[in-house]
Parts: structure tokens; C-alpha cells; sequence
């Protein structure tokens, strides 16, 4: 027989099965979520809150503790406290556009706090913008910067100086 060329029941003998899979890509229970799926569910959580996100994840077959993970910048609830370096730069990125918006509009809201508005009985407004700005920051601050902030307590001792005034004069009769 020439080289290559074999009979019907000799390539029979040596075929492999081949088996019809159900259902082509990812398969159930296999955590192989792309990176950028999961920046875009941790960016959706973030600005538009955890129902939409979790509304995005299920439609993508993944739970809702992922939502939370990706959320904390972690691929997974087994890794949510030793956070990724690529998602959880994205999701301080994310926070950090967040926060500097909303602190523009509290500085804007408390500029409008002038001696001449405070007689005035608008104050609330201005005020109650001014708190839900400050709310805002607070809510986008990371926890970690907290910890990385360390205040220093400086206590300088300035000793009073004494005048000649104040000494007691004590006079010394000299014998001679």
C-alpha cells in the first residue's frame, strides 16, 4: 500500500470518536471571566449600583458575590481580600473620577455660602447640596486611605521670657 493511503477498515480501527458538545464556550462553574467583563461589571456597580450590575452579571451567567468582588477590584469572593492589581487600579480610577466630581460640586456648593446668603432663609438648599456632596466623597474614599495617613502631632514649648522688672530686687549693704 502507498505511504498514506490505508483502507476503510484500518482508519476505522485507528479514528477517534468524536463527541457533539452541547453548548460551545465557557462552561458552567468555569471562572474564566474575561478581565474586561469584569471591569465593566465593577465600573457598572460602582456608578450605577449593585442591582444593575448584578441585573448585567446574571445576564452573563455570573453571581452576585462576583459583583461584589469585581466591585473591591478581586476576580473572586476566595481573592476579595488580596485584590487584583489591573481591576482594582481600574475600580480606584473609576472611584477617583467619581470623587473629583462630586468634590468640585461641594466646593461650588459651599462657595455659594457667603455672608449675604446666610441672612437669607435659602440656606437649607445650598447646605443640604454642601452634605450630600461631602456624603458623595466620603462614600468614593477608599478605606485604605485611612490607613496610609498617619497625622503627626507637633508640640513646640515657647518658655515665657521674664523682663528685669519682674525679679526681685535684693539689696546688699557692703561693709568696708
Amino acid at each position: 500500500m502507498p505511504v498514506g493511503l490505508v483502507s476503510d477498515e484500518e482508519f476505522e480501527s485507528e479514528s477517534i470518536a468524536i463527541i457533539d458538545i452541547e453548548r460551545p464556550g465557557r462552561r458552567t462553574g468555569d471562572n474564566n471571566v474575561p478581565p474586561a467583563l469584569r471591569k465593566v461589571i465593577a465600573e457598572d456597580a460602582i456608578i450605577n449600583g449593585n442591582e444593575s450590575a448584578n441585573k448585567l452579571a446574571e445576564m452573563m451567567g455570573l453571581s452576585k458575590s462576583s459583583v461584589s468582588a469585581y466591585k473591591n477590584g478581586a476576580t473572586s469572593t476566595d481573592s476579595y481580600n488580596q485584590p487584583t492589581t489591573e481591576l482594582s487600579k481600574h475600580v480606584h480610577t473609576v472611584k477617583d473620577k467619581i470623587r473629583g466630581k462630586a468634590q468640585s460640586k461641594l466646593m461650588m456648593a459651599l462657595g455659594q455660602i457667603t455672608p449675604e446668603k446666610l441672612a437669607e432663609a435659602k440656606l437649607r438648599d445650598i447646605a443640604g447640596t454642601a452634605q450630600a456632596m461631602s456624603a458623595i466623597v466620603k462614600n468614593m474614599d477608599d478605606n485604605t486611605d485611612s490607613v496610609r495617613t498617619n497625622p503627626q502631632n507637633f508640640i513646640i514649648y515657647a518658655p515665657y521670657n521674664k523682663t528685669e522688672n519682674e525679679f526681685r530686687v535684693v539689696q546688699i549693704n557692703e561693709a568696708g
